[in-house]
């Protein structure tokens, strides 16, 4: 199975993360939006479109956990990913 975890270095996202790896017979990409040493863990501005469309087209994940947080922007950012997905 192929798992994508978008904010996988945030506090939920990096709990999830890291049980994820453990899982057998499951590869786990991580998205954040800051640079990150792990190479699991790839830096990409949700909010744009293409590279967000570029990571999701190369891994085709059968799952997508979403655990991104931007407090006062969250039903910003909300809107934005689920109107994309639903076009």
């Amino acid at each position: 199975m192929k798992m994508l975890i978008l904010g996988a270095t945030g506090y939920l996202g990096s709990m999830i993360f890291g049980l994820a790896l453990k899982l057998q017979d499951t590869f786990v990409q991580g998205i954040s939006r800051y640079a990150n040493e792990n190479r699991n863990i790839v830096q990409v501005d949700v909010t744009d479109k293409i590279s967000l469309e570029k990571v999701i087209k190369h891994l085709e994940p059968e799952v997508v956990i979403w655990s991104l947080m931007n407090g006062e922007k969250e039903d910003v950012l909300i809107d934005k990913l689920l109107r994309r997905k639903q076009n």
